[in-house]
């Protein structure tokens, strides 16, 4: 059977997903590792997403760290043994931790089930219902007060109420199912085109996100009612990774930038467009036309 042709001890890792297995951990964890603690991960030239690799010895010593034994990281080859001295100062080491443990339990279990006691009403009371914040509050009733004039021009001003609402309070579901109600309204006047469709919808996530909202559903549902309020035959409304281009699912919370990236048929016309969330600002132009399909 021919040698592998990297010796056990320097594995050659050749993608993000084969560096996490490595670690056994996320993809983003480690990209994190590398812009923050210098994760020796290298770059084949060509651009600022080309390909990237790193060597498994490479990442047994970054894991080592300052100060750490070697001795934890003997290659199976080695029948050595550490000496006597240092299993001895091991054995000592985890002695004291272990006391300094039972002694920590011993002071802090009590003073934790008495904060505990103590906060029940109040963690009870939070875990119940969404406290809306009181500015949000009124901007939902001002864009309720215009929903109900019926006509495309209150509707427009109820929108910007409920965006506003949305933006000072993300987690407030009646402001979504607010802005939902007005774009089902305006379908049915006609009264919305697909050119002013796909910025609204875009610039809802983007408000919405640059408040501190990360559910990918929560983000994608107003994009949707803005799509289907246009009449517009919707392609795809994907939420992904702004560089690997992985979408997320709807129960995916993000944690850093993403793209939003829309596409739909009006007639036979395609239109599509995009923006990165957490980067870029809410977009104002009409989307893109791309030719008929």
């Amino acid at each position: 059977m021919a040698a592998s042709s990297d010796p056990p001890q320097k594995k050659r890792l050749d993608s993000w997903k084969e560096i996490a297995a490595f670690f056994a951990r996320a993809e983003r964890t480690v990209k994190r590792w590398e812009a923050q603690r210098g994760l020796p991960v290298h770059r084949v030239p060509g651009g600022a997403r080309s390909a990237v690799f790193a060597y498994s010895d490479e990442l047994t010593d970054w894991l080592k760290g300052p100060g750490r034994e070697p001795d934890s990281y003997r290659s199976p080859d080695d029948p050595g043994q550490p000496p006597a001295r240092a299993v001895a100062s091991r054995t000592e080491t985890f002695v004291s931790q272990r006391i300094i443990s039972w002694l920590l339990l011993v002071v802090l279990v009590p003073s934790v089930a008495v904060f505990v006691e103590r906060s029940r009403p109040y963690l009870k009371a939070s875990a119940t219902r969404h406290v809306p914040d009181p500015e949000a509050q009124e901007l939902y009733l001002k864009g309720r007060f215009f929903w109900n004039r019926r006509t495309p021009d209150d509707l427009n001003r109820a929108i910007d109420y409920f965006t506003q609402a949305i933006v000072k309070d993300p987690n407030g579901a009646q402001a979504y199912v607010g802005l939902a109600d007005c774009y089902n309204l305006l379908r049915e006047f006609g009264a919305m085109s697909p050119n002013e469709a796909y910025p609204r919808a875009l610039s809802a996530a983007v408000h919405a996100f640059a408040a501190g909202e990360r559910r990918v559903a929560a983000l994608r549902a107003p994009a949707l009612a803005s799509l289907e309020a246009a009449g517009v035959r919707l392609d795809y409304a994907t939420i992904a990774d702004a560089d690997e281009l992985v979408p997320y699912p709807d129960s995916e919370k993000l944690a850093e930038r993403a793209l939003f990236a829309i596409a739909g048929f009006v007639g036979k016309t395609r239109l599509i467009d995009n923006v990165v969330l957490g980067e870029d600002p809410a977009p104002v132009a009409s989307a893109q036309d791309l030719g008929s399909g």
